[in-house]
Formats: structure tokens, sequence, C-alpha cells
């Protein structure tokens, strides 16, 4: 989709806007990856850490404002997410994603996905707690052109 300012591969700038507060090493390169759904995006993050090859479990992203069960792309609960968790996303423009999840009334992560007036740069800002600990995460990417997929 031409139109569309997230769908396709965003390289993650090593520059001072970025910040890693999270209790694992910061990655060498970072990547995501949106591509568009019927329902809205799949997200893939991956890169190197450590110099290995890693990826984070992809992301089913619907930004309806709705709440849902977190589950895997399979429909089975994540290990380390606790039972009962919910997801939920919403779109409050065409350049924004704002992400979340919560457990027993209390959030697991919140995030917004922000991309530039001039479509070439992301800003990602998420924080929460995971199963590893307390995290906060800034990082601004680039657009990847062409798109390697």
């Amino acid at each position: 989709m031409a139109d569309d300012f997230f769908e396709g591969t965003w390289r993650a700038r090593q520059s001072e806007a970025s910040l890693w507060k999270v209790d694992r090493p910061a990655p060498q390169q970072a990547y995501l990856r949106f591509e568009p759904t019927d329902t809205g995006y799949l997200m893939v993050a991956y890169g190197v850490v450590n110099g290995e090859a890693c990826a984070e479990r992809p992301q089913l992203i619907i930004a309806d404002g709705l709440r849902r069960p977190l589950l895997d792309l399979s429909g089975r609960p994540i290990p380390g997410v606790p039972a009962g968790a919910m997801t939920f996303g919403s779109r409050p423009d065409p350049q924004t994603l704002e992400l979340g999840a919560e457990a027993d009334g209390q959030v697991l992560r919140a995030g917004r996905y922000k991309v530039s007036a001039d479509g070439k740069t992301l800003t990602v800002t998420n924080k929460g707690s995971g199963h590893k600990g307390p995290f906060e995460v800034v990082m601004v990417l680039e657009r990847v052109v062409p798109d390697p997929y």
C-alpha cells in the first residue's frame, strides 16, 4: 500500500535519541517490519544482540480500540504472560499507533509508534514490566528503501 505510513521495514538508528533501559544488552542492529493484514498489521522485530541474530515473537496489531486476550498468533497463551492478560490498540491519527497490554488492572506494557510527517522516520516508545523485569525503550528508526521484502 503506497499510502500506508507503517508498511515496510524500519532500521534503528544508533544515536543519542535512543534509550534502552532493559535488564539485557541493547541490540547492535534492530529492525521492525510492519506487514498489513485484513485487521491491522503483523509486526516482526529482529536484529543482532551480542553478535547473534535474534527475533522477538511476531505481534498482531489491531488498532480498533477493543480489548482482546493476549495470545500468540495460533491463539495459545504466551509463556510468561499472566493468564487473563488483555491487549488493545488504537490509531489516533494515520501516523500513530498506540498499543498496550494489561492484566488484573496492572499495565504490562504501553507503547506509541509515531511516523514522522515526511514518512522517513518512526519513533517507538515502549515501557512496562515483563517476565524479565521492568523495561523502557525509545528507538528512532529509518525507513529501509528499497524495502528488502
